[in-house]
């Protein structure tokens, strides 16, 4: 799994810092000075100051874009969506903030504003503008989307699941939904992808146990078992989609059996060879 280093977080981490810092310090002030903050950047490293404002101006188009397409703008945000709009590259932005320096804080609080959503919303922002425009303003663009959205393996996913020991077993899942939600909203591919294949792990394990301990009742589990034996490949990631109680199950299920005893793993191999059909062997195959 290939990663980069996330340098776009960086600067709206300094950002929110410098805010939190600046809200403490002037608790009365309620039109806290961002722009004056760097300043000193601009005059030390130009290079970096354009870094800092393309990338803000990136996010508050985002977040202004993504509340018009749910008709939720005021007046004063419209008219900053508007002025955006017209803006074509980074030095044209350059240009309109020399004419307008009053624009530049609203432009800083955009990445602040993003830096404390969650990473679904994040997933969802980053996706707000094309490719080609978002690069004329941050050349590490690609860099975050991509480590945003990229594949991810089983294997990817156990030992994200394992490097998490200092958390309890349900905040260590919920963190695998959340890749798991923004593989969805930006590479449904990728997604489709590893999904399949923790529910062929999921289905080995559980269709061996239902055929051998009958007596047991596995209640949704069934269901998802009932899902892989009467559907198509795609029309099972439909249903699982549609059904993101059945996604948790099949992860827990998933990470439970891959981090158990190997012992156990060999037997349950050697069962499915045994007892489960040969036309639920090839179609899981596929995956």
């Amino acid at each position: 799994m290939v990663s980069f280093y996330n340098f776009n977080d960086v600067i709206r981490e300094l950002l929110n810092n410098t805010y939190i810092i600046l809200s403490d310090k002037f608790k009365k002030d309620k039109n806290i000075k961002l722009y004056e903050i760097i300043e000193n950047i601009k005059l030390e490293n130009y290079d970096f100051y354009k870094t800092i404002i393309g990338l803000s101006f990136l996010d508050s188009y985002r977040l202004l874009t993504d509340k018009k397409n749910y008709n939720n703008l005021t007046a004063n945000e419209l008219e900053f969506l508007n002025l955006f709009e017209k803006v074509e590259d980074i030095d044209d932005l350059m240009f309109l903030l020399e004419e307008n320096p009053n624009v530049i804080n609203s432009i800083l609080l955009g990445s602040i504003k993003f830096k404390r959503l969650n990473l679904k919303g994040q997933a969802n922002m980053l996706l707000q503008l094309p490719d080609d425009k978002s690069y004329k303003f941050n050349k590490f663009y690609f860099f975050e989307k991509y480590e945003m959205f990229k594949d991810r393996s089983k294997d990817d996913i156990i030992n994200i699941y394992l490097k998490k020991d200092k958390l309890k077993k349900e905040e260590k899942i919920y963190e695998i939904l959340n890749i798991m939600d923004v593989m969805f909203i930006g590479n449904i591919n990728g997604f489709s992808k590893l999904l399949l294949e923790m529910l062929k792990v999921f289905y080995k394990w559980k269709k061996v146990l239902q055929i051998t301990k009958p007596e047991l009742t596995f209640g949704l589990e069934d269901e998802i078992l009932e899902i892989v034996e009467n559907n198509s490949i795609e029309n099972i990631i439909y249903l699982l989609t549609c059904s993101p109680n059945l996604i948790e199950i099949i992860i827990t299920d998933f990470l439970e059996y891959e981090t158990n005893d190997m012992i156990l793993k060999s037997e349950i191999e050697k069962l499915y060879e045994t007892l489960v059909s040969r036309e639920i062997k090839i179609k899981l195959k596929e995956v």
